[in-house]
Parts: C-alpha cells; structure tokens; sequence
C-alpha cells in the first residue's frame, strides 16, 4: 500500500504517517492519505500547528500512565483539552466508521486551539507529582485521538 500512495504522488512523509495507523483497507489508506494531503495543502499553518503540537504533546505523554485524568485537578485550559479530546475522539471514531476521512481529518483539526492553548498555559512538568501525572495523562489521552488514524508527528518533521 505504500508504494501504491506514493506512486500516485502522495509526500512519503503523509505515507508514513498513514502506515503508523490502523488504517489497513488499502481504498481507504488511499483515502486517509489524499485526505491529508489535501489538509495540508489547503490550511498549511493550521495542519502544521497541529502536527507539531501532536509531536509535542506524543514526546512529553507517558504511555505507563493511563490516559485516565482526575478532573479534579485541572485548570480551564486543561479542562477544555479534556472535553475537547473527547469530543473529538467520538467524532473521529463515527467519521472512521464511516470511512469519511475529510472528517476525521477536521476532527482532529478542531484540536489545535485547545492544545496550543493548553501548552501556552499549563506548565506539564510541574513540581507538585499529582498535578504533573494529570498532565501527562491528559496528553496521553490527547495522543490517543491520533493513534488510529496517522503518526501526525511524522508530518511535523517535514521542512
């Protein structure tokens, strides 16, 4: 299937991207890949921000954390992640499902505010090991919203 995508001119970066999904069905692999070539094309600043805040946020998550988060101790811009994450997470399993892969691509999309805001606002690395673990699970959840579709990250890397 790469091979296939990347002879109808698909970037290798969007290639790899793709293969770190679970994306299998090779018509939609095709159609994930178009989709976000054609996101990326049409709002580069956007899919770039997103992309990097994803590569960001994958670096920084600890995966042996769970991605279960205690709302208790979260701020606004945490807590508008938080919602915002999971909104999101049913939006891109019902577009998934439905092999509408222009939705997925929004869904995810809708997530640059919210996590741009939430790294302009929130030290993830806090002193206080309670709040910093929150925090880590909350961007494990957040990377988690990826993980079926693409490697967003991989697309980060492209100059």
């Amino acid at each position: 299937m790469e091979q296939m995508t990347r002879d109808e001119a698909v970037s290798a970066d969007v290639v790899a991207a793709v293969s770190a999904g679970s994306v299998r069905v090779p018509a939609s692999y095709l159609a994930l890949a178009h989709a976000l070539e054609d996101a990326r094309a049409n709002d580069a600043a956007t899919f770039e921000n997103l992309a990097t805040a994803y590569a960001r946020a994958s670096h920084l998550a600890d995966a042996s954390l769970g991605v279960e988060v205690d709302s208790a101790l979260l701020g606004e811009a945490e807590a508008n992640l938080l919602t915002s994450t999971d909104q999101a997470q049913q939006r891109v399993s019902d577009a998934l499902a439905a092999g509408d892969f222009t939705a997925v691509i929004g869904a995810l999309a809708s997530l640059r505010e919210p996590i741009d805001r939430f790294f302009d606002e929130v030290l993830v690395m806090d002193e206080d090991e309670a709040l910093r673990q929150n925090r880590l699970r909350l961007l494990n959840r957040f990377a988690a919203v990826f993980a079926d579709v693409a490697n967003i990250g991989e697309l980060a890397k492209k100059k």
